[in-house]
């Protein structure tokens, strides 16, 4: 309702202005306008703040230098102590390896008939890796030459075949009796061993149905500084000479024993040169050094029938002395001491230096030989007892053993000693021991084998 009534008086006015003389209004005098105050578009209650002072710049950030590590001091390790046995420059140790192969018949598969058996040494040198390396190589070939045969040996197969052959012939033939078994073997002894030099010596033996066996023995010598083999050529500066001093000193030796002196004239020197004969002994493989001199071999039928056998001559170090390079002639010996053997469970722990482990029978008794002061040329072999002891076979040796010790897995039999040890001592005397029970029969010991009484 109050709108309408606005709304009406408002057109009223308009139509009373529009009647009006408009020329009349230009004279009309406006009241002055009144004076306006700028005031803020809105008023609050809000009180007024001083405007913000502009911010101050903010300084470049400077890192802050990290503290320099300190590290953390590590305590002390614990000196390590001193191997308790410390080996010296050229210490040689021989470990013998016996490899066995045997052919039965083709027949029933029982009965044997080729048995191949041969040794291969394994050499390690104490300060002195690279020749050992060297000389395990050729010895490895050596025992590969043997194995499958060469000019000098049949070799397995061919042993082999010709067992075959001949118990094919045995059956057809209906014999009753058991085949006859073809052999090889070839064992290896250590004739000298020291800084300077290996000496080693193989004995070969073949038996292939023939009425005589062959056997044979050949040398190699190791130079142990640089494990190459040494040539007789090496032995001196001047080889024309050193060779015409050999071969004197071989017709020389001859002469020594009338009766191969005579044997040898008639037979085998018809035209009496000793000296073109005698001088084929200087060849590869038919010398070696041992513990008296320089020793040369003959083969089978060479100097003499086959019941002569080998012919041999050793030349002393005294007759070498002025022929040789003074470095292949041995020191003077400094053995001095004395071997014990001991079970090794006696032993308090850490008080006693092992040098090897020696296994002579698998799943034996542990036992120890052990070496008060120095002992030299020190060797384990198998044996058996045929009116004395036999050696079978090298199991072990050593060049020279000083306050230590080797380990020994080995049966101890009530019957006879089935182990011989061997060493030098004082001013290079030898001696030979058997590994046998006490006279009590409790415990082990090593005997004069001169004392022990056969028994069965």
């Amino acid at each position: 309702m109050k709108k309408t009534v606005t709304a009406a008086v408002c057109m009223v006015l308009v139509f009373l202005l529009c009647g009006c003389n408009l020329k009349n209004l230009k004279n009309v005098e406006l009241p002055p306008l009144p004076e306006i105050t700028e005031t803020p578009a809105f008023a609050t209650n809000m009180p007024t703040f001083a405007p913000a002072p502009e911010a101050a710049p903010i300084p470049s950030a400077v890192p802050t230098p990290l503290p320099t590590p300190v590290p953390t001091p590590l305590p002390t390790p614990e000196p390590t102590p001193e191997p308790l046995y410390a080996g010296f420059d050229g210490q040689l140790f021989v470990s013998v390896k016996r490899t066995q192969q045997d052919s039965l018949d083709p027949e029933n598969g029982t009965a044997c008939i080729a048995s191949f058996v041969y040794e291969t040494p394994v050499v390690s040198i104490e300060g002195r890796d690279a020749a050992a390396a060297s000389i395990n190589s050729e010895l490895a070939m050596r025992s590969e030459q043997f194995y499958t045969g060469s000019e000098k040996n049949i070799g397995f197969y061919g042993l082999q075949e010709m067992a075959e052959d001949h118990y094919a012939y045995l059956r057809q033939s209906e014999w009753e009796e058991d085949s006859f078994t073809y052999r090889a073997s070839r064992t290896v002894s250590v004739a000298r061993a020291d800084k300077r030099m290996l000496s080693l010596v193989f004995s070969e033996y073949e038996d292939n149905g023939t009425s005589t066996p062959g056997y044979g023995t050949y040398g190699l010598v190791f130079d142990t500084e640089t494990g190459k083999v040494l040539t007789l050529e090496e032995l001196s500066t001047d080889w024309d000479k050193l060779r015409a001093e050999l071969v004197l000193n071989l017709v020389r030796s001859t002469e020594a024993d009338e009766s191969l002196y005579d044997h040898l004239y008639v037979t085998y020197v018809p035209n009496g040169d000793f000296f073109a004969k005698l001088g084929q002994l200087l060849r590869p493989g038919a010398w070696y050094f041992d513990e008296k001199g320089l020793t040369f071999v003959s083969e089978l039928y060479e100097l003499g029938p086959y019941v002569a056998g080998l012919c041999s001559f050793t030349l002393s170090y005294d007759v070498l002395k002025d022929s040789i390079d003074p470095r292949w002639l041995p020191e003077e010996s400094t053995a001095f001491g004395s071997l014990s053997v001991a079970e090794t469970a006696s032993i308090p722990a850490g008080t006693t230096a092992f040098v090897d482990r020696v296994e002579a029978s698998a799943g034996g008794k542990d036992f120890s030989l052990l070496a008060s002061g120095t002992v030299s040329d020190l060797s384990i072999a198998s044996v058996h007892y045929d009116n004395g002891f036999v050696q079978d076979g090298l199991l072990w040796y050593c060049s020279e053993l000083k306050d230590a010790a080797v380990q020994l897995i080995a049966e101890l039999p009530q019957g006879m000693p089935q182990l011989q040890i061997r060493y030098k001592t004082q001013n290079g005397q030898s001696v030979t021991r058997v590994l046998t029970y006490s006279e009590a029969g409790t415990a082990a010991q090593l005997k004069n084998p001169a004392e022990v009484q056969p028994v069965g």
